[in-house]
């Protein structure tokens, strides 16, 4: 049996989806209190976790279902790094 065909387990999904959502709150609370690029890279990273659960989760798989969400995480996390006046 494939590993892809297999269902995700219960736990390891629920698990994954508090890490995002914890992750995206730590990294809002530290924007709001001046950290913004550790901020903005938690709330990137946050994001691309969420995209990947939930991409994992779906019963009908597509691409573009992972691809745009992830790609709006790491150009969130490249426009932190890139901008020149980010304090």
């Amino acid at each position: 049996m494939k590993l892809e065909n297999l269902p995700p387990l219960p736990g390891r999904t629920r698990l994954w989806a508090s890490m995002s959502t914890i992750t995206v709150v730590i990294g809002v609370t530290l924007g709001t209190f001046s950290w913004v690029t550790s901020g903005c890279t938690l709330v990137g990273v946050g994001c691309a976790i969420y995209a990947y659960n939930s991409y994992t989760n779906a019963e009908a798989k597509r691409k573009v279902e992972l691809l745009i969400p992830a790609a709006a995480a790491l150009i969130l996390i490249a426009m932190v790094y890139t901008l020149p006046h980010v304090n």
